[in-house]
């Protein structure tokens, strides 16, 4: 399916932020194509994603551009390249991992002001809510610290494909509600970066991108 910028539509930059192996690839796979694996490869540097969806009372339709960043740390300095311009962004942590939410808090959240990044949504998600047995961060800590910093907080599960589409759209109507005196108006532009052709999947491909499965 290919993606055309027209005068009906508008572009939203979401990018996921957060450690490696949290799940941000299984949380825009189950949004995107509704499928779910359980040895997702490890997504190096970045890769982007589209998504074509209409809002109630929203008289555009939306091209949501996905963004799924490295989490290792040694691609941590070149992420701000591609979260630049973002509209929406979620922090994502592992409930299981205690270390995956400090990294939000002891990092990432200070590294979006350093860079300068301001006027996006924020979203707080706390991925594998399937293995609450297991949790290391429990719901009522995550949503304090959504509540600190201005977020959204959401409990998800990309492997039982809980709360995913809420949580997109969700972001999708608090930023159109935020931004409703400009929704009429023209606001594509690249977002400081260079979309390249589709794949297959009608997805946007990044040449920098490899993979290889998680242990």
């Amino acid at each position: 399916m290919s993606f055309q910028k027209d005068e009906n539509s508008i572009d939203i930059k979401l990018c996921l932020i957060g450690d490696m192996q949290v799940g941000k690839t299984s949380i825009i796979k189950r949004y995107i194509l509704n499928q779910f694996s359980p040895e997702e490869m490890t997504t190096f540097y970045a890769k982007n994603h589209i998504k074509t969806l209409q809002l109630p009372n929203i008289s555009k339709n939306i091209n949501l551009i996905i963004w799924d960043t490295a989490g290792q740390e040694k691609f941590r300095a070149v992420n701000k390249i591609f979260y630049k311009g973002a509209k929406i962004i979620i922090l994502v942590y592992d409930i299981t991992k205690k270390e995956s939410f400090l990294i939000l808090k002891n990092y990432w959240i200070n590294q979006l002001k350093e860079d300068g990044i301001k006027d996006y949504i924020l979203g707080l998600a706390g991925n594998k809510y399937d293995l609450y047995e297991n949790e290391q961060i429990n719901e009522e800590e995550g949503r304090k610290f959504a509540n600190s910093i201005n977020a959204n907080f959401y409990s998800v599960s990309a492997k039982n494909d809980y709360g995913i589409n809420d949580m997109f759209i969700d972001l999708c109507k608090k930023y159109c509600e935020v931004n409703k005196d400009n929704i009429d108006k023209d606001d594509n532009d690249d977002n400081g970066i260079n979309l390249s052709k589709n794949d297959e999947n009608g997805k946007k491909k990044n040449n920098c991108c490899k993979g290889e499965k998680n242990k």
